[in-house]
């Protein structure tokens, strides 16, 4: 049966009685919007590894191994039990909800009322649908038009305040629950339940999803225009179980069971009695036209039940796959099973599946239909570094010089990120020192790494810091903990980035120091990322979103512009601090958990922090960055100034050979950072204030533009204030070897995690990283050139000419640690 027959025998069957309007002819608005300028297709593969008869078929998806994740540990503990600091609200759990409670999500405000006032929700955004839960059922909006505000700086399609500017309410006759509760979750969807103890609603959403998927009982199904727009609204069809109402030029499409009617209620309300079945659906509709609400009606009872998102690292190719599933069942007798998604940009721009020619506008620009359960897409992967290879060797003396002027027996703070900010800062002097061959300090810093990572994981030591497993809330906490990471579980990743990046250094270092110790990291790997679905202690995926691409900040989700991320550059940090840390412990399943968060989150930072390709920000808003990503839009601001240094910087720090993302798109990160200079009124660090990192701004010019950053750079080399994580040392380090080497090449593919290119004048410079301790690794790249690697070694080629040899780490393991 054809798609128009099995339409027209669906519609028949369902419609058992028609009253009102018929559907307008030819009618449509604004959500139809024209194709993404790339298409739907994945991008040209140029310079990737090309397949021939020795490269492996591309990875199977498999589900990682639990025992990768099992500590295992000899060193290294948390606390347990009562604590005067913890997450603050309410949680909001139905009985039937199992396992840990998800958190970090655009629904977690459903499960977690933190400021104890929304005890249904706050502002959900799951795009292309915006709902609220009240006590009377789910609100529900989609919002095509932007706005921005009077100052310019905030693009948003936010439901207004006060919440009961919904345009429609789903809900039961009569329904008035005092709460409502998580009841259910998968991978990008959530159900909540509403009980009056007479009354229940269910009702599922997901991102992506232009389905709401309700269940119904004790009562008639109600729907209720709100009354700001009763006057304009307009039911365009009732026809059997089939409403349809236009708001504001936006059409709802509402479908009931077969044989069930609707009937007028009380004023704005329209109620259907379901027949003793339960099921209802609201779909957003995309435009006017009659054959898009028939093709709706098709997958209208296609109720999705689960979602899924799978992964795998083809190393020999140089990019991840990512199979995105949604399970769904029909509902109601010989409908279809197939439901739709709305894929964001950065899905549809490296998929080749067959969408639909179907718009909606969101915030993160325009989503287009599938028809599917399920998709794949193909993610470059051009690799990360332990360090950058210093090749030109002019600088060894200053350098040196530099070196010896820092602070190596600084107290660490207690608070866990100012701890990870020294961290940090002595992990990156590492490899300079071990790269110019001051044995001394490099064993200096790496005691002062193992004493900061031990105090951390040693709870009984003594000491003022400690890690705390609080089983209540599924999750560990930092004690001291700064930035809400305990009391709103914010900025986990970030925060466990910098403990991850300084442990995987250690290891690659010390190997009897990672046999004793390396295990204890993995509860924090857990923690903000475990890729266990059923973990026993941590949600799957905790601060990852796996349909958004990108990870978010807050744990409570409880604003009206729902979840945020500001320090997109922290959340990389993590990703690449996981896979040296995988590297180094010999554990793929971590490197390629690490590779596939690296891999996506850098396509969604190009998306929708960038909009590098002009596509996602609204004309109207004049900034080609946002300093935080939120549901409902973007913003030019940082949580606690408005100085563009720290706008921009606070997406680029740290700087770390897992930076190289930010060479991706050169041009663009150019065009971000002349728009700092115009919004400061002058070149960065003109400002006079606090937080004029010049040094961090001009880092990322190195990756635009590195003569230019030289230039800026050797203009104030000796006068400049230095940004808390950085140092002179690593700042000259990091400028003179990317005069040397030139741009990210983003184009070639590696066949390792660890291996870039970097191309000056048209002359391409080969660099790869062996982490493993069994015998020479040889590298491929995609263009043809080669690298052979000894054992923990950073090799850099150029020409075929070897331009650095960095002996960096070691495999003879001394004698194990004793544990504090």
């Amino acid at each position: 049966m054809n798609r128009s027959a099995m339409v027209a025998a669906l519609v028949s069957l369902l419609a058992t009685a028609c009253t009102g309007n018929v559907m307008d002819d030819g009618d449509t608005n604004d959500a139809g919007l024209p194709p993404l300028d790339d298409g739907a297709t994945p991008p040209p593969r140029d310079g990737a590894t090309p397949d021939d008869a020795s490269t492996p078929p591309p990875p199977d998806f498999v589900d990682p191994d639990p025992a990768d994740l099992e500590p295992g540990v000899t060193c290294g503990s948390y606390a347990t039990g009562a604590t005067d600091v913890v997450p603050i609200g309410t949680q909001y759990r139905a009985p039937e909800l199992e396992g840990p409670l998800p958190t970090h999500r655009s629904w977690s405000s459903v499960g977690w009322d933190f400021r104890n006032a929304f005890p249904h929700s706050n502002n959900l955004y799951m795009h292309p649908i915006s709902a609220r839960a009240e006590r009377d059922g789910l609100g529900v909006r989609h919002l095509p038009a932007p706005s921005v505000t009077p100052d310019g700086r905030f693009y948003e399609h936010i439901l207004p305040i006060p919440a009961q500017l919904d345009a429609l309410r789903i809900g039961v006759q009569g329904l008035d629950a005092p709460d409502t509760r998580l009841a259910d979750h998968s991978d990008w969807t959530f159900t909540a339940r509403w009980s009056d103890g007479t009354r229940e609603l269910r009702a599922t959403l997901g991102s992506g999803l232009p389905f709401a998927y309700f269940r119904v009982r004790g009562g008639a199904a109600r729907v209720s225009i709100n009354a700001a727009f009763r006057a304009g609204a307009r039911i365009v069809l009732r026809e059997g179980p089939r409403l349809v109402i236009e708001i504001e030029g936006v059409r709802y499409a509402i479908f009931a069971p077969s044989g069930a009617t609707w009937r007028d209620g009380a004023e704005g309300e329209l109620l259907a009695d379901l027949g003793g079945r339960d099921h209802l659906s609201l779909a957003v509709l995309p435009d006017h036209n009659d054959d898009t609400l028939e093709f709706y009606t098709e997958h209208a009872y296609a109720f999705v039940d689960d979602t899924r998102v799978r992964w795998a690292y083809d190393e020999a190719r140089g990019e991840v796959r990512v199979r995105y599933e949604a399970h769904a069942t029909a509902v109601e007798p010989g409908a279809s099973d197939v439901p739709l998604m709305a894929l964001m940009p950065h899905h549809a721009r490296h998929s080749d599946a067959r969408l639909a020619d179907l718009y909606y506008a969101s915030p993160r620009g325009r989503l287009q239909v599938l028809e599917a359960n399920a998709f794949e897409t193909r993610v470059p992967f051009r690799g990360v570094l332990p360090a950058l290879p210093l090749a030109d060797r002019a600088h060894d003396a200053r350098l040196r010089t530099l070196l010896r002027e820092v602070d190596l027996n600084a107290a660490y703070p207690a608070p866990s990120y100012a701890t990870g900010k020294l961290l940090g800062k002595y992990a990156e002097l590492l490899v300079v020192a071990e790269q110019l061959g001051e044995t001394e300090i490099r064993d200096r810093l790496l005691a002062r790494l193992r004493q900061g990572l031990e105090q951390w994981l040693s709870p009984n030591d003594g000491g003022p810091s400690r890690l705390r497993y609080l089983d209540a809330w599924s999750t560990i906490v930092p004690e001291p903990a700064d930035f809400g990471a305990a009391t709103e579980l914010n900025d986990h990743h970030f925060h466990w980035g910098y403990l991850l990046h300084a442990a995987a250094l250690v290891a690659l270092h010390d190997p009897a120091w990672a046999e004793a110790w390396a295990g204890s990291l993995l509860w924090l790997v857990r923690d903000a990322t475990s890729p266990l679905r059923d973990d026993p202690m941590f949600p799957f995926l905790r601060t990852f979103d796996p349909w958004e691409g990108h990870s978010w900040a807050s744990g409570h989700a409880g604003f009206a512009h729902g979840n945020n991320q500001e320090s997109s550059s922290e959340s990389m940090h993590y990703s690449s601090s996981l896979i040296l840390f995988g590297e180094a412990t010999g554990n793929r399943t971590l490197r390629d958990l690490g590779v596939y968060l690296y891999a996506v989150e850098a396509t969604s930072i190009a998306e929708y922090w960038l909009d590098v390709h002009d596509d996602v920000f609204p004309e109207s808003f004049q900034h080609p960055v946002v300093g935080i990503v939120w549901g409902a839009g973007g913003s030019y601001s940082t949580w606690w100034t408005a100085e563009p240094e720290a706008i921009h910087g606070i997406n680029l720090l740290p700087f770390h050979g897992g930076s190289l993302y930010l060479g991706h798109h050169a041009a663009h990160l150019g065009r971000t950072l002349d728009h700092l200079v115009e919004m400061n009124g002058g070149p960065e660090g003109t400002g006079g204030g606090p937080d004029d990192w010049v040094d961090v701004i001009w880092l990322a010019r190195a990756y635009a533009d590195p003569d230019d950053a030289w230039a800026r750079y050797s203009a104030r080399a000796d006068s400049y204030p230095v940004e808390a994580g950085q140092t002179r040392a690593h700042t000259l380090h990091t400028l003179a070897t990317l005069r040397d080497l030139g741009r990210i090449d983003a184009t070639v593919s590696a066949s390792a995690a660890t291996a870039a290119v970097f191309d000056r004048g048209g002359t391409r410079t080969h660099v790869a990283y062996h982490a493993g301790c069994e015998g020479t690794r040889t590298v491929t790249f995609g263009d043809g050139a080669s690298v052979e690697v000894p054992a923990r070694t950073l090799i850099a080629e150029r020409g075929g000419a070897t331009v650095a040899t960095i002996s960096l780490g070691s495999c003879t393991a001394g004698p194990p640690p004793a544990c504090p």
